[in-house]
């Protein structure tokens, strides 16, 4: 190679490459998807206990789910970080008038929530979860 085009090619086609790129897209996209909504089972009170239990999701970025109970027209969230199993129980304070979950991905985005369902009172100590009976909360 002539002296002359490796430093023309160094002049016009580096500079080139360094603004124009090579090809490969680096943006980065963030997620914003949320998780499909949750398809709630069965809620089931007793002694100021509730079970809920709902259908997993199969989002491969799932991080969890969070629980609602709502009492006296109130809405609150009953868990701080995302639970991971499919059922959970939970102590209130006052009649569980309605519960319900949503998902939530590693990204943090929440899905829309489920069926909302109002607790089954149950009259012994058990609350039955769909998978397993909890007792000795």
């Amino acid at each position: 190679m002539k002296p002359r085009f490796v430093i023309l090619f160094a002049l016009l086609v580096v500079p080139a490459l360094v603004v124009l790129g090579c090809g490969n897209d680096t943006t980065f996209s963030p997620d914003t998807t949320p998780p499909l909504a949750p398809v709630l089972q069965g809620a089931n009170m007793d002694a100021g206990m509730v079970a809920v239990w709902w259908q997993p999701n199969a989002e491969p970025d799932l991080n969890g789910y969070y629980l609602y109970v709502e009492t006296d027209g109130v809405a609150t969230l009953a868990n701080t970080r995302p639970i991971t199993t499919a059922y959970s129980v939970v102590q209130v304070q006052g009649p569980a008038v309605r519960v319900y979950v949503t998902a939530v991905d590693i990204s943090g985005n929440e899905s829309s929530p489920s069926a909302s369902a109002r607790p089954t009172l149950v009259e012994d100590a058990k609350v039955h979860s769909g998978q397993n009976d909890l007792t000795g909360f």
